[in-house]
C-alpha cells in the first residue's frame, strides 16, 4: 500500500462542527475531512493535511529513554485549521529491543470536533510482509548480526 507509511496517526472522517467545508470526505456516510487517504487529487485538494508547526528539543529522561514533542495543526483541504495536536514520541531501549510509545493529545481549539464512524483510523502500523508471522504462535526476527 503506497499510501501507508510505517507508523501513522490520523482519521478518515473528522467533522469540524460549525465550519463550512468546501470539500468533504469521500467516505460513504462521511460528513467531515479525510485525513487518512493520500490518494491523488485529480480535481483539486480533497484530503486534509496534518502540518507540523513546531518540534521541541529532544528530552533525555534516562540513559535508555528519550522523547521528542511535536506540535501539529489539522487543516481542511483548503487550509483552514480545525484542530491542534501535541504528539510526544518516547523511545526506550530494553533488553528485549526498542519500544516506541506515542502520547497524542488532540485539542479542539477552533470548534467542536467529532470523529465519524469509519474504518479509516486512527493509529496504524505497517511492517514489511517478511516480518509477519506465518504461524499463529508468532515468529522470530533475526538481525544481520545473528541476534534474535
Amino acid at each position: 500500500h503506497v499510501h501507508q507509511k510505517s507508523v501513522w496517526f490520523c482519521h478518515g472522517d473528522v467533522i469540524p462542527e460549525g465550519v463550512e467545508l468546501k470539500v468533504k470526505t469521500t467516505e460513504k456516510h462521511g460528513k467531515g475531512v479525510d485525513f487518512w487517504s493520500e490518494a491523488k487529487d485529480k480535481d483539486g485538494p480533497r484530503h486534509g493535511k496534518i502540518r507540523c508547526v513546531k518540534v521541541l528539543e529532544p528530552k533525555q529522561h534516562a540513559k535508555n529513554h528519550a522523547s521528542v514533542e511535536t506540535h501539529n495543526e489539522w487543516l481542511t483541504p483548503d487550509g483552514v485549521k480545525i484542530m491542534d495536536e501535541v504528539r510526544v514520541i518516547h523511545f526506550t531501549d530494553t533488553p528485549e529491543g526498542r519500544t516506541w510509545a506515542f502520547d497524542i493529545t488532540l485539542k479542539a481549539t477552533v470548534c467542536p470536533v467529532a470523529f465519524g464512524d469509519t474504518k479509516e483510523g486512527s493509529f496504524g502500523i505497517r511492517v514489511h510482509d517478511g516480518l509477519r508471522p506465518t504461524e499463529k504462535t508468532g515468529a522470530t526476527v533475526t538481525t544481520a548480526e545473528g541476534q534474535t
